[in-house]
């Protein structure tokens, strides 16, 4: 009687714990849920990671960067990432506050870094550019354009969890932006070789008519 009594009640436990897993993988946050932070430039208060003020310029370095004819995209990636291997955010695209009070500084939003779970650090990289009245929609597509350093962030939290536990981008540094020389086309760079072979090609066969005819 006793053994089929502790037999039923570690079949129990055994049930119990199952249940336990299974509640804790569907429930949303409850476990491997990615971690977040404040997509802001600027934090005025001690907490959520500390006070933060890095406003982008433009080409100048002086001028800070105002209105919606900026735009600005957030690169990410785990810890180590090469900044050529960062993966950029497309949901992170915004503009910049319109009140000249917070020139330099984006229009802030909370998000998710997808396969960054909650207590983990990201390497991060902030990219803005100019978008001509927003007919240029993507970093690469400007010319005039600039990005942070990329930076460590601090441990990402849960996005349902205190809001002053969630971090800024506390490890960033202010940046501007440049006028990019564009890439030239392949066309154009087999044109100038073939240019340049020719040019080679007719110097030699005169140089050495030259030479035969003395």
């Amino acid at each position: 009687m006793v053994t089929n009594i502790k037999s039923n009640f570690s079949l129990l436990k055994g049930v119990a714990a199952t249940a336990l897993i299974s509640v804790a993988l569907f429930i949303p946050g409850a476990a491997f849920a990615d971690g977040a932070l404040f997509f802001e430039n600027l934090n005025v208060s001690t907490g959520n990671g500390g006070v933060m003020d890095v406003p982008v310029f433009d080409v100048d370095n002086t001028t800070k960067l105002i209105g919606t004819n900026y735009s600005v995209e957030l690169s990410y990636g785990a810890i180590g990432t090469p900044d050529d291997q960062l993966i950029p955010l497309p949901a992170t695209i915004s503009s910049f506050n319109t009140n000249p009070i917070f020139a330099g500084y984006f229009n802030h939003s909370t998000i998710q870094l997808p396969g960054i779970s909650v207590g983990s650090q990201a390497r991060l990289q902030v990219f803005a550019w100019d978008n001509q009245g927003g007919t240029l929609i993507s970093y690469d597509s400007a010319s005039v354009r600039g990005a942070s350093l990329s930076f460590d962030s601090l441990p990402l939290a849960d996005l349902f969890g205190p809001p002053s536990s969630i971090p800024f981008l506390q490890g960033m540094q202010s940046f501007h932006l440049a006028q990019s020389v564009p890439e030239p086309a392949t066309g154009c760079l087999a044109l100038v070789g073939a240019v340049v072979f020719l040019f080679h090609t007719r110097k030699r066969g005169r140089s050495g008519k030259r030479v035969s005819g003395r």
